[in-house]
């Protein structure tokens, strides 16, 4: 059965009707929309839904398609996930919902912290000069042991 999209002519408002072909055609002059406005029909489009079987032009095609995760070209989309799998590559699709966005975060969080110690280093090292024990000095109080160690600590444990 064809969807049929229509139109309120009155609040703008969409509508989407399973229907049959005869159903759609009287469909406009027996219903209205929930404001009282009339409605009109819209021209639909057709849904582009690639098979596994090679809607990407395939083997016999002409180039297959580019797979931007594998960079080159595959035949078709089962050949690319059986590349990606036997690479032990994930599809976005099955990671958890906000995956992606955490790892950014956690990332941000990580590249903020080096920025703060080397800002810290450079303003320790200007106070206590350039030399080798204002190096050691300004390394000590921007990365005391203690938390160098908690840090070792945490990045063993997620090993």
């Amino acid at each position: 059965m064809p969807l049929y999209e229509y139109k309120c002519t009155s609040c703008n408002g969409m509508l989407e009707e399973l229907q049959s072909f005869e159903e759609g055609e009287y469909f406009v002059y027996e219903n209205v929309c929930e404001c009282g406005g009339d409605l009109q029909k819209c021209l639909g489009t057709f849904a582009k839904t690639p098979s596994r079987w090679g809607d990407e032009t395939g083997r016999y095609g002409v180039n297959g398609m580019f797979s931007p995760g594998l960079g080159r070209y595959v035949t078709n989309r089962r050949e690319e996930e059986k590349i990606m799998a036997s690479m032990g590559k994930v599809p976005a699709s099955d990671l958890p919902q906000h995956y992606i966005a955490d790892k950014l975060e956690a990332e941000k969080v990580a590249e903020d912290k080096i920025t703060k110690n080397i800002t810290t280093y450079k303003e320790k090292l200007s106070k206590y000069g350039n030399d080798v024990q204002g190096k050691i000095k300004a390394i000590t109080e921007t990365l005391p042991a203690q938390e160098m160690l908690k840090e070792a600590n945490k990045q063993e444990a997620t090993i």
